[in-house]
């Protein structure tokens, strides 16, 4: 669940084998699922951020996602956000083969607003959003503060490697 003050985030996540190769799991530019917040994305709270989550009905973009104003012009615009809504959900997958040889999981995500990131619906990390670990945040709330765009923020979630599954993985 992101929401923003102004403009939008570029996500990747790292993870790093024992044998020190960096591989990054998601990419940017890759596509991902989309949901403009002008509503709840599922019926149920936190369904939306499971792997078995159907996202047919979501907009595919490539990220970065932007909000359409300002200098930072990124591959997905969403020009329509402003006074309509003020947060937007990503879904984006992965395949891992063997999650015991992921050894480190960074994630590099570039931000004006805020975000809670999940991974397979294991909440992994949250910036300027209210609530404790774990809590949703409703589709209207907005950011607690902002920060300047164009310099991403290393993460290390490799608390939850555990949360990986060997086959298809969900960064929500």
């Amino acid at each position: 669940r992101f929401v923003f003050a102004r403009v939008f985030l570029v996500m990747l996540i790292l993870a790093t084998p024992l044998l020190a190769d960096e591989v990054g799991l998601v990419r940017v530019g890759e596509n991902w699922r989309y949901f403009k917040g002008a509503a709840e994305p599922s019926p149920l709270p936190g369904a939306w951020q499971q792997v078995a989550f159907d996202d047919a009905s979501w907009f595919v973009g490539r990220s970065g996602f932007s909000a359409g104003f300002g200098t930072f012009v990124e591959a997905t615009q969403l020009p329509d956000m402003l006074f309509s809504y003020t947060s937007v959900y990503f879904r984006g997958n992965f395949v891992v083969r063997d999650p015991a040889q992921i050894k480190w999981l960074v994630l590099r995500i570039d931000y004006s607003g805020g975000f809670v990131a999940y991974l397979n619906g294991r909440e992994i990390a949250r910036r300027n959003l209210d609530g404790s670990t774990g809590s949703p945040v409703p589709h209207g709330v907005v950011a607690t503060s902002s920060r300047p765009r164009g310099q991403p923020e290393e993460i290390d979630v490799s608390a939850f490697r555990a949360a990986l599954n060997t086959g298809t993985n969900i960064l929500a």
